[in-house]
């Protein structure tokens, strides 16, 4: 990326918001019903050693912890939990685990970005007295056992969601969400999240939707990861090209053109 980008006669297009990001998913069940020892584990996520190593310093892990991203106009900052395996070995302990504890993390071995994540999680998760089994499944049969059948505790997954507030979070956060496999499940969470979908205005909304964040980085539905990078070029001649809510190009040749 950084020789292309120091390509004379190449643009670069980014999105000032991605609505798509790599995500951790988690099964509220035992032992991970326990809130302490989710709050542990989003303290044993390296994210700028997977920005750098799995995607290259492109996309952004600022915020991670945030469903709406830095430049999304429902986006409201909130304290998100840092890498700190000591942190997390003292939340270990609090949950009842003084010892460690041992979990699997179920990738998709066809995915190389999934699998070099699980990775280096498998060595940052140790530092903090976590024991990471990665198994890799083939992609139909890791779809069976995670969203299907729900037989997991920890898999890696990418949403990719539309620009809107609720559609970027409801699938993910509300009862039975089809983004939903791991049943996280709150009386308060899906009360918010209806109130935002049926609210007009876009301050209250926005409101709505810092609650919604403000819970997302202490209960750890999920851990968000990063943004999903999507990063497009075109030569600098090209003019009219911009990318949709989805961050793909949207290709109209009546608005594009070609400068000589």
């Amino acid at each position: 990326m950084r020789e292309l980008r120091a390509t004379p006669g190449i643009a670069i297009h980014e999105p000032k918001a991605a609505s798509a990001y790599a995500v951790m998913v988690i099964k509220h069940a035992p032992p991970l019903d326990n809130r302490k020892l989710r709050q542990a584990l989003a303290q044993l996520v390296d994210h700028d050693a997977i920005n750098r190593a799995v995607f290259f310093g492109v996309g952004s892990a600022e915020e991670a912890c945030n469903p709406f991203p830095v430049g999304h106009w429902a986006h409201s900052q909130v304290a998100c939990p840092k890498y700190d395996p000591d942190a997390a070995k003292r939340l270990l302990a609090e949950a009842g685990y003084p010892n460690g504890i041992d979990l699997e993390w179920k990738v998709i071995g066809s995915r190389p970005d999934t699998v070099k994540v699980g990775e280096i999680s498998k060595e940052t998760f140790r530092r903090g007295g976590v024991n990471l089994k990665l198994v890799q499944l083939e992609f139909a049969t890791w779809i069976q056992q995670v969203y299907r059948d729900k037989q997991f505790q920890l898999a890696q997954t990418i949403f990719l969601r539309e620009a809107d507030p609720d559609g970027l979070v409801v699938s993910a956060l509300f009862t039975g969400g089809q983004n939903n496999p791991g049943g996280y499940s709150t009386k308060e969470m899906d009360d918010l999240l209806t109130q935002g979908r049926g609210e007009l205005n876009r301050d209250k909304r926005r409101a709505i939707y810092k609650r919604i964040s403000e819970i997302v980085a202490v209960d750890v539905p999920f851990i968000r990861l990063q943004s999903q990078p999507f990063v497009w070029a075109t030569t600098a001649k090209v003019a009219g090209f911009y990318l949709n809510s989805q961050c793909r190009p949207f290709v109209a040749l009546r608005e594009m053109s070609l400068e000589r």
